[in-house]
């Protein structure tokens, strides 16, 4: 989702500038405080302490810049006209791939009960032919009694467990595909 890509960098861009504006602060408040030391020793030696003033006073303006600036960016993921357009796009982007989905997802489900009803159609058939052979089991040793000899078994050696539905196989299919 093009859209998401823009809404998730609008705020890795303002975190990403609040961090340079943080750091560029930490720098400025370092040096108001060299300043403001300064500013001391230039009073009381009663030499060049009004540039030193004038200096912390334009640091100072700066600083409250940057605080205002940081502001603006806190506040920035509250709302506004550019994260409501974006919330709006990915939104909107959004349903149409809900749209799509739901009908890959219809027609893959038709799929499935196309599927389910031809598999269940062919386990009847196999059904019928076990019952088949349960018979003809039956039959063949009720016939065996009359032979001489060992017992003679007559049979369809097949595993049905084998062709029946496992619900946890169905689910891990549906959920790991």
């Amino acid at each position: 989702m093009e859209s998401m890509k823009q809404f998730e960098q609008y705020f890795t861009d303002n975190r990403q500038r609040k961090i340079e504006l943080q750091d560029k602060r930490a720098v400025l408040a370092q040096k108001i405080q060299q300043l403001e030391s300064d500013f001391e020793l230039a009073f009381i030696d009663d030499t060049g302490h009004e540039d030193l003033q004038k200096k912390i006073d334009a640091a100072n303006a700066e600083l409250s810049g940057i605080d205002k600036k940081i502001s603006i960016l806190d506040r920035a993921g509250d709302g506004g006209p550019t994260i409501e357009k974006l919330a709006a796009a990915v939104v909107s982007e959004g349903q149409t791939i809900a749209a799509e989905l739901s009908d890959q997802v219809k027609n893959q489900a038709q799929v499935c009960i196309e599927l389910r009803d031809k598999y269940l159609q062919e386990v009847g058939k196999l059904g019928d032919l076990e019952r088949q052979g349960t018979s003809l089991s039956y039959r063949c040793s009720l016939a065996s009694k009359y032979l001489p000899g060992p017992k003679v078994h007559v049979g369809v050696n097949y595993q049905w467990p084998a062709v029946k539905v496992d619900g946890g196989l169905c689910e891990r299919a549906y959920k790991n595909q």
